[in-house]
């Protein structure tokens, strides 16, 4: 299994933003059976989908995204022959532990989610703090086989990071994004049964995003000619719909997200959530092939450099800039 996980700064203790592959191996349980399997985590921190991140990522996810098959050989190897991609959405409601004590953080996301049959149905049934529960022990926790399966325990938690409301306390950070990442793909093995086998060439897609856009407009533009909320729930419904379909057609809706979202977000404002349908074969979705395959010289280079190093923490290591800078020149540059 291949997984591409399109996310905000959730997973920020394994990267502060950018893109980073992971390879994580998952032992045998009674949700799923053991297997190693690579993810390419998207992290628009500040950002989400369609959104760009601004100081903390100039990038959204759905852009990094486009990136990785662009400039990551691993990534565009795991893509070759169009594979089929299975969507899955990280649920919206109780993400913090906040959530608890102070009630639903995000409320309208929530609430304008369930405006979406078609996205409710692709959400995992847990959420981020019902895997804190495991991971807590807590004894009034709901039991999800898919989380039942952490062997991560700490009594206090995977939230507490001082005046750090939104992110998993540094100390456990990659630990728990590496227990979420193994519950999302043992979901998605309960879901698609397909991809158990060792030998699956599909991809699961995670949505992870849309947190950021909480505060954001919905019904109005703002004064930059934005909604990002209501943009936001269009492009995630959008995505969901084609849920089964070849990455050919994945890579084409990133593209008209990516280039929609630069304009006026009128067409946003007035598109039916609730209208968007799951697409079928008949539906002929449009398609767009990946792009060329990095050249050799690429190649030699990736399997040179050490993994963790991307080409940005280079030039932030010879310049002495922040990561986040040397991104944001990378980008400028074409890169």
């Amino acid at each position: 299994m291949f997984v591409i996980l399109l996310c905000d700064s959730l997973l920020t203790g394994h990267k502060a933003s950018g893109i980073h592959l992971h390879r994580l191996r998952d032992d045998k349980t009674s949700a799923a059976p053991a297997g190693s399997f690579l993810s390419c985590l998207c992290i628009a921190s500040g950002g989400a989908l369609v959104m760009s991140g601004g100081d903390y990522c100039p990038h959204s996810a759905v852009a990094l995204a486009m990136k990785a098959t662009r400039a990551e050989p691993t990534v565009h190897q795991e893509l070759v022959g169009d594979p089929t991609v299975r969507v899955l959405v990280l649920r919206a409601a109780m993400s913090t532990a906040k959530c608890r004590s102070h009630g639903e953080q995000f409320p309208k996301i929530v609430e304008e989610r369930a405006q979406s049959q078609l996205i409710k149905s692709l959400e995992t049934p847990w959420s981020v703090c019902d895997l804190e529960d495991v991971i807590m022990q807590r004894a009034d926790r709901s039991h999800f086989p898919e989380l039942e399966a952490c062997q991560l325990r700490n009594a206090q938690g995977i939230y507490g990071q001082k005046d750090d409301d939104l992110h998993f306390r540094k100390d456990i950070a990659v630990a728990a994004g590496d227990e979420l990442l193994k519950a999302l793909r043992r979901t998605a093995i309960q879901r698609y049964p397909e991809m158990a086998s060792e030998d699956s060439k599909s991809v699961l897609l995670v949505l992870a995003a849309g947190w950021n856009t909480e505060e954001g407009q919905y019904d109005c533009l703002d004064s930059d000619g934005h909604c990002w909320r209501k943009t936001e729930l269009v492009a995630l419904a959008d995505l969901c719909a084609l849920n089964g379909h070849p990455f050919s057609c994945f890579h084409a809706k990133f593209e008209q997200l990516h280039s929609s979202c630069k304009e006026e977000h009128i067409p946003y404002i007035f598109q039916d959530v609730g209208s968007i349908h799951a697409l079928s074969a008949t539906d002929n979705p449009p398609k767009k092939s990946l792009p060329s395959r990095p050249s050799q010289q690429l190649l030699d280079w990736s399997r040179k450099r050490p993994r963790e190093a991307t080409q940005a923490e280079e030039l932030a290591e010879i310049t002495g800039l922040p990561v986040d800078t040397a991104e944001g020149i990378i980008a400028a540059a074409g890169g």
